[in-house]
């Protein structure tokens, strides 16, 4: 399986994401932009809704909240959000469900 190596440095965060070429969906200008303007209270709990590769929930742990949740619709993006927060060094306070945004 091809895998795209994606390097970005957000809020002053370097982060790595591994993403196949066709299972995940790779973030784009937006998911940029959102992570770059994202808030995070120290010691807060956050989810991240349609988490694909986890970059949202990876960064919210990474500018200080306790706990990130990600969920998706897709079970099969899961191990590859999983794998990207163990790369990140946030694995201990990342957890990936599958799920929507009103059953997960």
């Amino acid at each position: 399986m091809k895998l795209f190596t994606i390097k970005i440095r957000v809020q002053g965060h370097d982060l790595i994401l591994k993403i196949p070429e066709k299972s995940v969906f790779v973030p784009n200008l937006m998911s940029y932009f959102s992570a770059a303007q994202m808030h995070v209270r120290p010691g807060e709990t956050f989810c991240d809704v349609g988490t694909g590769s986890g970059l949202h929930a990876i960064l919210a742990v990474k500018l200080g909240a306790k706990l990130a949740y990600g969920v998706d619709i897709s079970p099969t993006v899961l191990p590859f959000a999983r794998a990207n927060a163990r790369l990140n060094g946030v694995e201990r306070a990342c957890r990936f469900f599958a799920g929507s945004l009103v059953q997960p």
